[in-house]
């Protein structure tokens, strides 16, 4: 082996074999695993094809076209995510390297806090890709949140962390505790649902409360043009919904907004956003609430500890405002969420 292959196999091979699945490799038997590998990460199931590329790798640790792939993959694994910056650095220092490299580059510093280094990936991304595959990855958004996150970086803080479970995505509502809190979560129901909710298969969720009252939810409306937003309604005495209005004021943006909850005591509103001054994916946000004048006030970030550069959603707080229940998309594996129940207090 070279020094460089032989660097890569002790640094990577006890983790390799974490979550090789035992396969009878013999003659011809990796080109069989590198095909199914291949199938997976063009239909994006990255999570299944991350412990084939492990092995493949494991194998062959200087092939830099491999490295790319598994690379991406890790970022898709359960706490692997540090460690796909190794794999891509040594996948882009080569001249050929698919420009797609860099994008996954830009991910992998993006999702571990290095927001500078992101944005140096995005843009080298930006310079090598073609029209088609910069259509298909757009990096505008990631490259604001970046920036979004190197300012959020300057007030760093902590919260206690209760307990936490992951769990699948679809059903992840299932697993918060509303003991203490009050309410119900509920998915959507279909008589709220656009015509373009359904083509785009969205079917948000709604926290109802223990008292009757004012309906949150999002939407892509009739139109789409912005994105999710979100939007108010209420059962009227004959059962049926009133018209939803979209909430105006600061609290939608052309980007995503989703997940609402308003706090029992009526002046405090939380939603998710990839928006604002989000840091990447969904992050939490914070906004007053004058009852009065039916206004929302400027949103603040829940900032890192709660906000991170992956999805951050449905953030709901008992009524002391001492714990809360979220999901968060951080150390998850692909198609997975942790929900966490955690004390609202902060610390530097």
């Amino acid at each position: 082996l070279s020094a460089h292959s032989q660097t890569m196999t002790r640094s990577t091979g006890i983790a390799f074999f974490l979550f090789i699945p035992f396969l009878a490799l013999g003659q011809g038997g990796d080109a069989q695993v590198r095909a199914k590998a291949d199938q997976f990460f063009t239909e994006q199931r990255f999570a299944e094809a991350m412990p084939l590329y492990s092995q493949l790798v494991s194998l062959t640790p200087s092939d830099r076209n491999l490295n790319y792939r598994l690379g991406a993959c890790m970022l898709f694994g359960n706490a692997a995510k540090e460690q796909s910056i190794g794999h891509l650095k040594f996948a882009t220092e080569a001249p050929d390297t698919d420009p797609l490299a860099w994008y996954w580059m830009g991910r992998a510093y993006h999702l571990n806090y290095h927001f500078k280094e992101a944005q140096v990936a995005y843009q080298r991304f930006l310079g090598t890709a073609d029209k088609k595959t910069l259509a298909a990855w757009p990096v505008e958004a990631l490259q604001r949140q970046c920036r979004n996150g190197e300012k959020l970086l300057s007030s760093l803080k902590e919260i206690t962390v209760r307990n936490k479970v992951e769990v699948a995505d679809a059903d992840f509502f299932r697993f918060y505790d509303l003991a203490d809190i009050g309410g119900r979560i509920v998915v959507l129901p279909e008589e709220l649902r656009t015509s373009i909710d359904k083509k785009r298969k969205h079917r948000g969720l709604v926290y109802l409360p223990e008292r009757n009252g004012p309906i949150y939810f999002s939407s892509y409306g009739r139109d789409g043009e912005t994105g999710l937003d979100i939007y108010r309604t209420e059962v009227l005495p004959d059962g049926t919904y009133a018209t939803p209005v979209k909430l105006a004021g600061y609290i939608n943006t052309p980007d995503d907004e989703d997940f609402p909850f308003l706090h029992p005591d009526g002046k405090t509103f939380y939603f998710s956003s990839k928006g604002h001054n989000s840091m990447g994916g969904f992050d939490v946000f914070r906004a007053g609430y004058d009852k009065g004048l039916d206004a929302f006030g400027r949103p603040e970030n829940l900032d890192f500890a709660v906000s991170t550069p992956d999805d951050d959603i449905l953030y709901i707080v008992d009524a002391e405002q001492k714990e809360a229940c979220f999901a968060s998309g951080r150390n998850s594996k692909q198609g997975n969420l942790h929900v966490y129940r955690v004390g609202t207090a902060q610390a530097p």
